[in-house]
C-alpha cells in the first residue's frame, strides 16, 4: 500500500495540472461572460419594448385625456365657475397620471433584477474551484 511519503509528483505532472486549472479557468470565465451577455441583450430587448409601449400609450392618453379634459371642464362649468372646473379636472388627470407612473416604475425595477443564471453559474464554478485550490 503506498503512502504519501513515497508519492514523488513529476514537475511535468503538476505543469500540466496548473495549465489544465488555468485553461478551465478561463472556459468558466469565457462562459460566464457568454451568459452575461446574452442575459443583457434579452434584457435590453424587453426594455426597449416597454419604453416603446409606454411612449404609444402616453401619446394616445395624452390626446384622450386633452379631449376628456375640457370636455369635463365644460360639463362641471356649468354648476361652477370655470377655474373651479379646470381645477378639479386638472387634480383627477394628475393622481391617475401618478398610478399609471407607480405601476410602470414597479414594472422597470423588476427588470433590474441581477442576471440568476449568469450568478448561479459563477457561484457553482466558486464551488468548483474552491477544493482544488486549497490542496
Amino acid at each position: 500500500m503506498a503512502t504519501v511519503d513515497h508519492w514523488n509528483p513529476d514537475h511535468a505532472s503538476i505543469r500540466q495540472l496548473v495549465s489544465r486549472l488555468g485553461s478551465e479557468g478561463r472556459a468558466l470565465l469565457e462562459e460566464i461572460l457568454r451568459l452575461v451577455g446574452a442575459e443583457a441583450r434579452g434584457r435590453l430587448s424587453e426594455l426597449r419594448l416597454a419604453v416603446v409601449l409606454l411612449a404609444a400609450a402616453g401619446c394616445a392618453f395624452l390626446v384622450g385625456l386633452v379631449t376628456a379634459s375640457a370636455a369635463a371642464v365644460a360639463l362641471l362649468a356649468r354648476a361652477m365657475p370655470v377655474w373651479a372646473a379646470a381645477l378639479v379636472v386638472a387634480a383627477i388627470v394628475l393622481g391617475v397620471g401618478a398610478a399609471v407612473a407607480a405601476v410602470a416604475f414597479g414594472r422597470l425595477r423588476r427588470m433590474a433584477r441581477p442576471p440568476e443564471q449568469t450568478l448561479e453559474t459563477l457561484k457553482e464554478g466558486v464551488r468548483w474551484l474552491r477544493p482544488r485550490s486549497g490542496s
